[in-house]
């Protein structure tokens, strides 16, 4: 996919952009950086390969710099998928599925994750935004930035996104196109996503944050993960 030749800075911080890039372009040394800048942020021994598949395998990339460094990234792909809907019509949506972000510690709290999104979510125009996390403080930064998504804990009807496109039936059709094996559609989580908990901490979240994942019964250790799903264009 072509990138857009732009450069965002982060507001407040001159120091801090979002820059896009053509996967295909990571030579050896940048690949290495970000691999260190990965292992970093997560604070678990995430391999190289890892690291590689997400950058180099993506359809959109964009790296994440202080003062000219990087200091992560960001890759997702653009999907299609035509979920059912519970009323015998059907459409084709485009989603935006986030493979992966992540900042070395130092930088985290400076507004890449809306940044990065906002951008990605403004230049590419997807229908759905979805992703794969076990992090708390993914999903409430994600939430703060689409608002209505879904899992959500009971706060929307889960019977339909707008225009009768049915949550469980979007989520589903995601899954099966992203080769989700373990995926439980009543419940938007997949089990054993990862080998281990990617993080070496759990953070601290609002207390209805904390209610949704254990009522989910997310098992961090086990590598499970939620899949959300929020539709951005319900017209």
């Amino acid at each position: 996919m072509k990138t857009k030749d732009v450069r965002v800075a982060i507001a407040g911080t001159r120091a801090a952009e979002v820059l896009p890039a053509d996967p295909r372009s990571i030579d050896h040394g940048l690949l290495k950086s970000l691999a260190r800048s990965t292992r970093n942020g997560f604070g678990t021994d995430i391999s190289d390969e890892s690291v590689k598949e997400h950058v180099m395998g993506s359809n959109i990339l964009q790296l994440l710099k202080v003062e000219g460094a990087p200091v992560g990234f960001a890759s997702y792909d653009m999907i299609e998928v035509t979920p059912g809907n519970g009323v015998g019509r059907e459409r084709q949506l485009s989603v935006l599925y986030l493979r992966g972000i992540v900042v070395e510690k130092e930088h985290q709290g400076r507004g890449f994750f809306k940044e990065a999104l906002s951008q990605a979510i403004g230049q590419n125009s997807p229908d759905v935004l979805s992703m794969r996390t076990q992090n708390p403080l993914i999903y409430m930064a994600t939430k703060r930035l689409v608002g209505r998504m879904y899992p959500n804990g009971g706060v929307y009807p889960s019977v339909t996104l707008g225009h009768n496109e049915h949550a469980h039936s979007l989520g589903l059709e995601i899954a099966k196109r992203l080769g989700m094996r373990r995926y439980e559609d009543s419940e938007f989580r997949e089990q054993r996503t990862y080998e281990t908990a990617l993080n070496d901490t759990v953070p601290r979240v609002d207390e209805e944050t904390e209610r949704l994942f254990s009522s989910l019964r997310i098992n961090r250790n086990r590598g499970d993960s939620i899949v959300i799903v929020s539709l951005l264009r319900p017209g």
